[in-house]
């Protein structure tokens, strides 16, 4: 196993308290390790302190060493557990994986997956800064705060999972994130059983115009991977059009991210493009990625100045479609983009900043 620890650590950590003596031996004798001591002593005390017994904290920076404490340790719930969509966007961002392990005779007990990345200047889930629902690789909840304690800094964790945020002891001090928008399909059966959900304005208006395109006889198809830089060339003239920057403006890796995403051909998830073309011209296109019985809109571009109501038609069209493809959820992530909170349920994330 290739661990290599940063330079300040110059070598493996092994913890252990013995008689209420806690020892953190290390081959830095430079490293100020006093105040870990203290926050381990003031929170792991009386019954918790049988989580300190003989543990070694190791630096994992091996991409294949990496996937294997992935893949031993990833439940692949959902979309971003998943190594396959998290190597999408570290093969776009680069950077060295950073991942800490806590090990008790070699038995792998927690992982914190990060990197540094360079646009944020800060550590982060591997891949990049933006991942969602995110779920802890941790074999008891009590072991993340040891490595949140000798994490690199600044760090800056977000996406965090409600089940994930409960799991957590109460000394771990969490942020409220932008919360997650979603369509839970195995509480409404069918189309018309949600659109009777919506308050009668809404149901009006997203009927109306999805009537509307339909009367233009759109075309609907899937797989055409050669229209992605159409997709972000739509995105930008939507943006500009509002005199807004678009995340891949912002951002120079998450173009590349999302094209590594849509052509992974992993047999985790499935990503394709849907594409919504009228009289010989593409009016939408949506990137959506499905796992374990849930799609993922990922993102999209709408024509909206030439097809008023294309946003609404293709989003009741996917909701359909998820109902007749016997789906179980559309994960439709964290932004709102002043539409979501109007027609979908909501659920709350979480964060961890440290700054020192």
């Amino acid at each position: 196993m290739n661990i290599i620890l940063p330079a300040v650590y110059r070598g493996n950590i092994d913890i252990n308290i013995t008689a209420h003596r806690l020892t953190l031996l290390t081959d830095s004798p430079s490293l100020n390790l006093a105040p870990i001591k203290r926050n381990l002593h003031r929170h792991y005390n009386n019954g918790l302190t049988k989580y300190l017994k003989n543990l070694r904290l190791s630096i994992v920076t091996d991409l294949k060493t990496c996937k294997k404490i992935w893949q031993q340790l990833s439940p692949n719930e959902n979309l971003f557990d998943l190594w396959d969509v998290r190597l999408a966007f570290h093969q776009s961002y680069g950077g060295q994986p950073y991942f800490m392990t806590l090990t008790k005779n070699s038995h792998l007990l927690a992982c914190l997956p990060l990197f540094y990345q360079n646009t944020i200047k800060k550590y982060t889930w591997f891949g990049s800064d933006w991942m969602e629902n995110i779920n802890f690789f941790t074999a008891d909840p009590y072991f993340l705060p040891i490595l949140l304690y000798f994490a690199p800094k600044p760090l800056v964790l977000e996406g965090i999972s409600q089940k994930s945020a409960r799991l957590l002891p109460e000394f771990i001090k969490l942020e409220q994130d932008l919360p997650n928008f979603a369509l839970d399909l195995t509480r409404l059966m069918t189309m018309d059983h949600y659109l009777s959900t919506l308050p009668k304005k809404k149901r009006y208006n997203f009927r109306r115009d999805y009537r509307k395109i339909l009367e233009l006889q759109p075309v609907v198809t899937f797989d055409d991977f050669d229209q992605f830089e159409k997709m972000i060339t739509i995105t930008k003239k939507r943006f500009h059009d509002k005199g807004e920057e678009t995340d891949v403006e912002k951002d120079p890796f998450i173009e590349g991210a999302f094209y590594n995403l849509l052509h992974a051909g992993s047999s985790q998830f499935e990503a394709k493009l849907q594409t919504v073309t009228i009289n010989g011209r593409t009016a939408a296109i949506d990137m959506l990625a499905f796992h374990n019985g849930v799609v993922y809109p990922m993102r999209g571009g709408n024509d909206i100045p030439n097809f008023p109501g294309i946003g609404n038609f293709i989003n009741y069209h996917e909701i359909n479609q998820a109902f007749a493809m016997g789906l179980k959820k559309i994960d439709y992530l964290q932004i709102g983009y002043g539409w979501k909170q109007r027609y979908l349920t909501t659920e709350p994330r979480f964060k961890i900043e440290l700054t020192k």
